[in-house]
């Protein structure tokens, strides 16, 4: 990992073609140090090797120029080498005319195609034939005003000016010899990150005390718990009863029960004397864990909610209060608060979460997800967080279709026969209403068109801008079983437990986050019955078709993680960062997590 300039430290200014302009650019990039320098790891390599005269693909072509004409903005030239000729074309470069002068001795670098008889390249690397080095050539990341020429030629200068102790493994990446020497240089460097990364987390997240509380003996179960529940709920209670401050992420599909453990841990912290707190994403959901929570807890303590436009009056006694992030500034009204549960931590940031756990002692804290976000999985193997793991009690998840515009007209058709066959289709759009010229359909629009279509249909808008009283009013209707089109936002990608829910359909699926994709996935199927999710895309884009593509084939919430690890990063485990591909150089996440498990465990035991 980069590491500041020490005063001992030659610095970037001493290296062979970095000027004050180059060293600017490189700051950009984070790069200030020859350490930094060091850790510029190539993205990936290319092989310098002469042609053969005869084969198709990237090489080395060298001789001398034959002929050379200006036809507009094209030049074109010939070179006669030993092995045969070459022909290549070049674009937009007439400079190049008084370096590729007739008779002149020349290298080529670049792919060697067959044209009819003859070979030819197009925009070919020229190379000083004086001064090849064949073999692995590695290519960095850049920007503009750095070329791979300048990275390669400063790196070679900090390779002989450092005194790291891993310049050994240094040299194998940046001038291997062979592929697998380029490899083990790079999976020596990650040990070593991975190391890092453990020591500097460990550092600045010591232990927390927290509030021991010892759970009740016995609890009522308004449903029977499963074994993976049982098993759960155990380690929660460990956690609550031990020393510090319990930091646990239970991770379960959606549907699986995650919200039944989290109350009887809830219930724990109030037969204790402490007050709990639920932190959800919406005020729908709060409305429907207010209700879920009383056959839990109500014998003893007392059950409310606090959102946006609701302040209730504290109430004597211990207290479980379901709240959205309106509850984040009301620390004093909630003390002392034993427990701070997370639904679909997904949704909150990072400093949310922590402005509620900065007491002394510390609440404890657990979070439920189907899906983690990249943060949170890093810290699952670094061993912050305990992890508890549910089954999916359904079965396997929904399959999803990627279908484009062109295919809308029998989407909706084959939507409308599910409503009339006495099922629940869900349709989600970005938004509401039409903002600028996303080409998404918005939720009151196509509410509006379908109603105007299907006027027999029973169908409802769910959205944010419905009162609380008519949406809690349509789910209730909705939750019975009774057939219906739903066309909402994204309020529709948490706490809608829609039974006869077969069909949900996303528009503009591109434009929402991995995990809500899986959230909306979930909606449906929920009792075991055939189901389907289709994700419309017609953005054209081939980025955005790719990652649709990957996360519609993960099998598992986890696995959506670790794809969005991937993509995105797994932040700052130490810091705020949510993503972000910065602090890791070497590691290959979510490949290697076995890596940073390892050098976690290392630490822990080192601190013992």
């Amino acid at each position: 990992m980069p590491t500041a300039d020490r005063e001992d430290d030659p610095g970037l200014a001493t290296l062979p073609g970095l000027g004050p302009v180059r060293l600017s650019h490189l700051a950009e990039m984070g790069i200030r140090s020859i350490d930094d320098l060091l850790w510029h790891l190539p993205r990936r390599y290319e092989e310098i090797v002469p042609w053969d005269g005869q084969s198709e693909g990237l090489a080395v072509v060298q001789g001398q120029i034959r002929w050379t004409r200006q036809i507009g903005h094209r030049l074109e030239a010939e070179l006669d080498g030993s092995i045969g000729s070459v022909r290549a074309t070049f674009f937009h470069k007439p400079y190049l005319a008084t370096r590729l002068r007739r008779q002149d001795q020349v290298a080529w670098w670049g792919e060697v195609r067959r044209l009819g008889r003859a070979w030819v390249m197009t925009e070919p690397e020229l190379l000083d034939p004086q001064r090849l080095l064949w073999g692995l050539r590695p290519v960095y990341p850049a920007r503009a005003g750095l070329t791979q020429t300048v990275l390669r030629q400063a790196l070679r200068g900090a390779l002989t000016k450092t005194t790291s102790p891993h310049g050994g493994s240094f040299r194998k990446v940046h001038l291997p010899v062979s592929s697998a020497e380029a490899e083990g240089g790079r999976l020596e460097l990650a040990k070593i990150e991975a190391t890092m990364m453990a020591a500097a987390v460990k550092a600045a997240l010591p232990v927390v005390p927290g509030w021991p509380i010892k759970a009740p003996a016995a609890d009522p179960k308004p449903y029977p718990l499963r074994p993976d529940q049982v098993r759960s709920l155990a380690e929660i209670r460990a956690d609550l009863e031990g020393p510090g401050a319990m930091r646990r992420i239970l991770v379960g599909e959606v549907g699986s029960g995650k919200t039944a453990v989290a109350m009887l841990a809830a219930r724990g912290v109030l037969a204790a004397g402490l007050n709990a707190l639920m932190l959800v994403p919406t005020e729908l959901l709060v409305a429907q864990h207010e209700a879920a929570a009383r056959p839990y807890c109500t014998d003893v303590g007392t059950v409310s909610s606090l959102t946006g436009g609701k302040r209730p009056a504290r109430r004597s006694g211990p207290e479980l209060v379901v709240a959205t992030s309106a509850a984040l500034s009301e620390e004093q009204r909630l003390a002392p608060l034993g427990l701070v549960i997370v639904d679909e931590e997904q949704r909150f940031g990072v400093r949310q979460r922590q402005a509620m756990l900065g007491g002394r002692p510390s609440p404890h804290l657990l979070s439920l997800t189907a899906t983690p976000i990249p943060r949170t999985l890093a810290q699952m193997v670094s061993q912050q967080l305990g992890v508890s793991l549910l089954g999916n009690p359904y079965g396997k998840l929904a399959p999803v279709r990627l279908v484009g515009a062109r295919e809308r007209p029998g989407l909706y058709r084959q939507a409308v026969a599910e409503v009339r066959s006495g099922r629940q289709v869900l349709v989600v759009c970005p938004r509401r209403v039409t903002e600028g010229r996303s080409g998404w359909p918005a939720a009151e629009g196509l509410a509006r068109s379908l109603a105007q279509r299907f006027p027999d249909l029973p169908l409802h808008l769910l959205t944010g801008a419905v009162p609380m009283a008519e949406m809690s009013a349509m789910l209730a209707s909705l939750g019975q079983g009774s057939p219906g089109l739903v066309v909402g936002t994204s309020v529709l990608e948490v706490g809608v437990d829609l039974p006869a829910a077969s069909l949900v359909i996303v528009e503009g699926a591109g434009a929402f986050g991995l995990a809500q994709l899986h959230q909306m996935r979930g909606r449906v199927g929920r009792r075991g019955q055939a189901a389907e999710a289709v994700w419309v895309d017609e953005s054209g884009d081939p980025a955005i078709g790719g990652r649709l593509r990957r996360a519609a084939s993960a099998e598992s919430g986890e696995k959506v993680a670790e794809l969005d690890l991937e993509l995105r990063g797994c932040g700052l485990l130490d810091g705020v960062l949510q993503h972000g591909f910065a602090p890791v150089r070497a590691l290959r996440l979510p490949d290697e997590m076995d890596l940073l498990a390892a050098a976690f465990a290392s630490a822990e035991r080192a601190g013992d």
